[in-house]
């Protein structure tokens, strides 16, 4: 086992506190509506969101960034592809997730996070731009992701890679995990690794984490979300929930990463021992003093941000994991 666990509930920074209290606020006056009800927002102004500026941290450097679009099962996908300006490219390939609650966000949503990647590890990087819940719901955000992925892989050699990973934070991560379940069972290419970034896996919500007051995302919050995203599908259904999966051997090399107020840190937690006791791979990495969406917030969480960076190029450098 591959464990790095911090005690529990570090003290929120307060920088981190002020961020969530005006979050908090904003919503009070209506000014930020709820997830319960973003939904009902005009899909273009869901596609724009994205992390303010004054949350994110300066760059290390620019990289080639060019918007593309892939033909998917249900129409076009956006795909944003990210290179190192010049020298050689690193041999994994990675598709990322954004996350948003299925609800919102779209190619800019961690738009600096893909750019560190492309700049300090130099990796090729797509990040898929799928279709928003509850527009359209499961399968067909889920069938976007995996249409890219497939994209990405037959398209390795024009990015100078030989390997694939994909990952996604919260729902993102989610879908990615979700996606990977799907390659292991032929709907897709062989994977290096997945990395989850404080994924939402169980849309039961059955682990005990889901009921702690004290995060800034609710349990309501989590209930909404999946709902927008189910449509008519149970929420115990394998793919809507990768957690309540049956069978996860075979799936790659895997990292977990939580924060330890977020009210999901239990279904990572459990998730990455449940691929363990399966004979995958994994490690789980969980954050001190930071809560859910804190990659959206760099600025705010410098520390654990920039760690959790290190993290996800130390797994996509791990030589010989392509597992099936």
């Amino acid at each position: 086992m591959s464990f790095d666990h911090f005690p529990p509930k570090a003290a929120l920074s307060r920088r981190y506190r002020a961020a969530l209290g005006l979050t908090r606020f904003l919503s009070l006056i209506h000014v930020m509506p709820s997830t319960a009800k973003v939904g009902a927002m005009p899909m273009a102004r869901r596609l724009a969101m994205k992390p303010a500026g004054w949350t994110l941290l300066p760059g290390t450097g620019a990289p080639h960034v060019e918007d593309r679009i892939v033909e998917g099962r249900h129409g076009d996908l956006p795909v944003r592809v990210y290179l190192p300006e010049t020298g050689p490219i690193a041999p994994v390939a990675l598709l990322y997730v954004h996350g948003g609650g299925w609800t919102v966000g779209g190619l800019d949503s961690l738009d600096w996070f893909c750019r560190e990647l492309a700049v300090r590890g130099r990796h090729a990087v797509a990040s898929v731009q799928y279709r928003l819940a509850p527009d359209f719901p499961y399968p067909v955000p889920l069938d976007d992701v995996t249409d890219a992925l497939n994209w990405l892989s037959a398209h390795l050699d024009e990015f100078g890679a030989t390997q694939i990973a994909i990952g996604g934070d919260s729902a993102g991560g989610n879908l990615a995990a979700a996606a990977c379940i799907r390659a292991v069972r032929g709907d897709g290419p062989q994977l290096q690794s997945q990395i989850l970034i404080y994924p939402a896996l169980d849309g039961t919500a059955s682990s005990p984490s889901t009921r702690d007051r004290a995060s800034g995302l609710s349990f309501a919050d989590i209930a909404a979300s999946f709902d927008n995203y189910r449509g008519e599908q149970d929420a115990a259904h394998p793919e809507v929930s990768p957690f309540l999966a049956v069978d996860k051997a075979g799936l790659p090399h895997t990292l977990v990463i939580t924060a330890d107020h977020d009210i999901l840190r239990d279904e990572g937690r459990l998730y990455a021992e449940a691929l363990q006791s399966a004979g995958v791979e994994a490690r789980h990495i969980e954050y001190p003093g930071v809560d859910h969406g804190f990659l959206s917030v760099p600025a705010m969480a410098k520390e654990a941000t920039l760690s959790a960076l290190d993290q996800v190029l130390r797994t996509l450098d791990v030589p010989d994991q392509v597992r099936r």
